[in-house]
């Protein structure tokens, strides 16, 4: 029996479709694997070959696979017609895909509007990998790595006047997205018949489990092809959204008397086939930042959560975020109970808003104190300021038992610490995490940081510049076999710090030891609030990122596993 590709399932043939297209018309059998077409469904009499075959598991998740060699075709379409009439078994012959049979499969965690499905999108359909051409990095020899941008059936296609779109709200199930397709291939007349099949092919499932089948969410693949050697090798990373309201069930609510919504049963039993997490944060949730955006920008930066007030949003997008960072604390526990280390990015998302700030505080303010708006609120300004740094310091004391591959960037950052006993550690990284932070505080470096090209540099304490790679650089070094850079220090100290104003050093700082890799990251995969200017609407064209250089850095860590 084969797993599933996308979800470990151990039935992931559980049911096949044929599809035969003859000119423009399309006509297509889905039936039972294991009993043949004897429990099917579909129009197709097994004339004319089959140009499309795809296995769908038992949870629902579809996977195109391939048609026997042309040199086999007569046999394999014998077999296809004696399968109508004496329902043989489906054949188990045909060539195996060129691809690695354990893919690196992401999973995307995050509160309910914190940006993930905007993420997913710019991941699988905006976000350019660099020419190879422009790596001017000294020892390291670039190739041309190419994404396969055209939409799968498989994906969560939406369809329209008869045509199949790519899905625009991430948030198909694998029964929509298996719906979609049928209907496309033999009209929704057809595609109802899926819920007859499966009521025959579940006898004892309820009507209620019946309907519940294939609730869990579509993968998005990043289909992936590098020139290595002459050849070019092709693998692929699935992508899975998941709800936002699985953060809830996940840490067993946040305390409150306020019912926990429905969840699928196949969404929390997918966690355990999961071998990286990306954790969407979103920016909103820091009491500061909304607090330092007036009500038009605080609308604008909420995005989908534009239907209710922008307070309520805030409090439920920092309730969730509690309920979330109390989860990847804990993390090596996931759903089948066994502890294992999985690797994780946390994004922390609509950084666009964080830039606003900076931007009109650039002059009136000053290092450190460009940061003040966080603690705005506090009683104690002074000890709100020496704990944002101490959490940049603690991310720098974790860092400097990292034991991956560091650039020397990176390695000028750290070495000046991890050369000192332990106990004198954390007065050497609080300088230096006073330094990045002002640093970052710049509206232009941080800007560089999270939208455009080019390097930032950072001030070491004592004298000297360390300057941190740019984005394109971080994906050419990370290709290359780098697990930390300069700009790996740089977000793991801002986002900790960021973060620890309002949820705390130590539930922040506690996520690390239960990550086998831990990165972070600050996206916008809109600019919504310019550093200057009226807010932009959803429409406007000039929210959409010519460079991203946060996605793209985000981009290198999810295909790392598969690009090395």
């Amino acid at each position: 029996m084969t797993a599933c590709y996308f979800c470990g399932h151990e039935d992931g043939e559980w049911l096949t479709l044929l599809v035969c297209q003859v000119g423009h018309a399309q006509t297509f059998r889905l039936f039972h694997t294991a009993t043949g077409q004897r429990e099917g469904m579909g129009r197709w009499d097994g004339s004319g070959e089959p140009n499309q075959r795809w296995t769908i598991c038992r949870l629902g998740h579809m996977r195109p696979r391939p048609i026997a060699q042309p040199g086999r075709r007569r046999a394999w379409h014998q077999r296809l017609v004696a399968w109508v009439l004496r329902a043989d078994a489906a054949p188990t012959d045909a060539p195996a895909e060129p691809l690695r049979e354990s893919p690196n499969v992401i999973r995307l965690l995050g509160s309910t509007g914190s940006g993930k499905s905007q993420l997913v999108r710019a991941l699988r359909f905006e976000a350019q990998t660099p020419d190879p051409t422009f790596c001017m990095i000294e020892g390291i020899s670039a190739s041309a790595i190419d994404i396969d941008r055209l939409p799968s059936p498989a994906e969560g296609p939406t369809l329209d006047d008869g045509a199949l779109l790519p899905t625009t709200s991430f948030d198909k199930t694998a029964r929509d997205t298996l719906q979609n397709y049928l209907a496309y291939l033999g009209g929704w007349e057809q595609a109802q018949e899926l819920d007859d099949l499966l009521a025959r092919l579940l006898p004892f499932a309820t009507g209620e489990e019946i309907r519940d089948w294939g609730s869990v969410r579509t993968p998005y693949v990043l289909t992936t092809y590098q020139e290595r050697g002459g050849a070019t090798a092709k693998s692929i990373t699935p992508i899975i959204d998941l709800p936002g309201e699985i953060v809830r069930h996940l840490s067993g609510g946040t305390g409150s008397d306020e019912p926990l919504p429905p969840m699928s049963r196949s969404d929390l039993a997918q966690l355990s086939y999961t071998h990286q997490f990306v954790a969407v944060i979103d920016c909103m949730s820091l009491g500061g930042v909304f607090g330092a955006l007036d009500p038009t920008e605080r609308e604008a930066a909420l995005r989908k959560r534009s239907n209710v007030t922008p307070e309520v949003a805030h409090r439920m997008s920092r309730k969730e975020t509690e309920s979330l960072l109390v989860f990847l604390q804990s993390m090596g526990s996931v759903a089948d109970g066994a502890t294992r280390s999985i690797p994780l990015t946390l994004c922390l998302a609509k950084s666009d808003a964080l830039h606003r700030i900076l931007a009109r505080r650039q002059v009136g303010h000053h290092g450190l104190d460009r940061w003040s708006f966080l603690w705005a609120e506090a009683t104690d300004k002074a000890a709100s300021l020496n704990a944002f740094v101490e959490a940049g310091a603690a991310a720098l004391v974790h860092l400097c038992g990292f034991d991956g591959a560091r650039t020397a960037a990176a390695d000028r950052l750290l070495q000046p610490i991890s050369a000192l006993p332990g106990g004198q550690r954390f007065a050497r990284a609080m300088a230096l995490s006073a330094s990045l932070l002002a640093d970052l505080g710049d509206s232009g470096a941080f800007h560089r940081l999270i939208v455009s090209e080019g390097p930032v540099d950072l001030n070491l304490p004592g004298g000297g510049i360390v300057s941190m790679e740019s984005a394109r650089d971080y994906w050419f070094l990370s290709t290359a076999g780098f697990d930390l850079m300069a700009r790996d220090v740089a977000c793991s100290v801002l986002v900790q710090a960021l973060l620890a104003t309002d949820y705390g050093r130590d539930r922040v700082a506690g996520i690390s030891a239960h990550s086998s890799h831990l990165r972070f990251a600050l996206t916008s995969t809109r600019e919504f609030l310019p550093g200057d200017g009226p807010v932009r609407a959803d429409d406007d064209p000039r929210a959409r990122l010519a460079e991203n250089s946060g996605v793209l850095q985000v981009l290198a860590d999810v295909l790392q596993g598969a690009l090395r």
